[in-house]
């Protein structure tokens, strides 16, 4: 009875370990994700973008299509199904972009005012203001940018694939 037990057992490890995702599926999983990544931050760029101009209109559009982009993002990496039965990699893409939306409000909605005051009233005081909330900006999205690093790093290895940074256009 013992040795139908081991045997039993054994084929069940091997059952389990034949079901792992293979290498490729992981990297498809991956790459689904860094593809909201990328979007998301070609809009983050768009609203660094604008903001430079000192246009309002520019600044609430980009300001808009950022905001957009996050709401199809999170979406998306929503809907994704856990991967091989775990959710950290979903669970750390949205907080990145909530750390984002959130710098949104706390950080950007303010340098957009700052920056929509006409030139003539604009003060060293408020270029400060402005050189201050942006370090804060960076601040916050870099910590969840490390974490956010970290799981990839970790899933990439526990499914047997690199990750390669690629210049993103």
């Amino acid at each position: 009875m013992k040795k139908k037990f081991y045997l039993l057992t054994g084929f069940v490890v091997l059952f389990l370990a034949a079901c792992k995702p293979t290498p490729e599926e992981g990297i498809k999983y991956n790459d689904e994700i860094i593809a909201e990544q990328v979007a998301v931050m070609g809009a983050v760029d768009g609203l660094d973008e604008a903001i430079t101009t000192y246009e309002g209109p520019k600044m609430d559009a980009a300001y808009a299509a950022l905001n957009d982009q996050l709401d199809i993002s999170i979406k998306k990496v929503e809907a994704l199904k856990d991967f091989d039965g775990k959710h950290d990699f979903k669970d750390v893409t949205i907080k990145y972009f909530n750390a984002v939306r959130e710098g949104m409000k706390v950080e950007m909605q303010p340098i957009i005012a700052l920056s929509k005051k006409p030139i003539d009233s604009f003060t060293d005081e408020d270029e400060a203001a402005i050189d201050k909330l942006f370090d804060a900006n960076i601040d916050r999205v870099a910590k969840v940018d490390n974490e956010f690093g970290a799981v990839q790093e970790k899933f990439a290895k526990e499914y047997g694939f690199k990750i390669e940074d690629k210049k993103i256009k």
